[in-house]
């Protein structure tokens, strides 16, 4: 199964188990979103985000308060609003670009159990939501796709109930990864959900007309994804029409033009 999250969407949950200290875990924006969750079916991230985002005083819990706190935070969040979220994004950008874990918190005091934990807890709150992992610069064969997939594997193998992988597809006018399929498909063979969770084909601005048909073939490309199911990038990746028109405009293109 592949499907897209819109970008935008994605980026409004909270994100670490500094809620605990804070008193009960809460979304800023709370019944809207879910609301506008209910009818996209989309992803809220991230239960667990990995250094980036997280709160100074964070670093300062020992390793008894830190698995308290991550615990409660994905307890109270994923209780909240078990039911009208579908997919959560239990664990955010894990691994580092030359494939290790990542030295946060959560890995040098709790050890690389916590993301077993992690997902055990997310899936006690709500049996029904769909538990994922995400991560980005991982969407060709390499270092640390290959960690990522031995992460995976790993914990499929221990019976952790992680339903799926978010890849963030992050391209330039040169396409994608030429292993981007195949890294997918091995994805794909341990049983799990590929989310395309964001997405972008990167141009200067201001664009050229050239750059702009560039980028339309990039999004054009049709990638062979597991089940032989034939999906446009455009479609996959979620990107947002209302860009392009922007696009169109900066270059001086009518909107009826087709700038590939």
């Amino acid at each position: 199964m592949v499907y897209a999250t819109a970008t935008t969407r994605r980026q409004t949950a909270v994100g670490h188990p500094a809620a605990r200290a804070r008193g009960p875990a809460r979304h800023p924006r709370r019944d809207g979103g879910a609301r506008h969750g209910d009818a996209h079916d989309h992803a809220y991230r991230q239960l667990i985000e990995r250094g980036r985002g997280l709160s100074g005083w964070v670093y300062a819990l020992d390793r008894r308060e830190l698995a308290k706190a991550t615990e409660e935070h994905i307890r109270r969040l994923v209780g909240h609003w078990a039911g009208r979220v579908a997919v959560w994004d239990v664990v955010n950008e894990p691994i580092t670009e030359r494939g290790g874990l990542k030295r946060t918190p959560f890995e040098r005091k709790l050890g690389p159990g916590h993301i077993a934990t992690a997902f055990r807890i997310a899936q006690r709150a709500d049996p029904k939501a769909k538990l994922h992992i995400n991560e980005t610069g991982a969407e060709g064969i390499g270092p640390k796709s290959d960690r990522l997939y031995e992460l995976v594997r790993d914990l499929r193998a221990r019976g952790v109930p992680i339903d799926g992988v978010g890849f963030q597809v992050h391209t330039t006018l040169g396409g994608l990864p030429s292993t981007f399929v195949d890294n997918l498909r091995r994805f794909a063979a341990l049983g799990v959900e590929i989310a395309i969770t964001e997405a972008d084909v990167s141009i200067k601005l201001p664009p050229s007309a050239a750059d702009l048909r560039a980028q339309a073939r990039v999004r054009r490309h049709r990638a062979r994804l597991p089940g032989d199911q034939g999906v446009p990038l455009a479609d996959a990746l979620g990107l947002h029409r209302r860009a392009l028109v922007d696009l169109r405009a900066a270059a001086g293109l009518r909107r009826g033009d087709d700038p590939g």
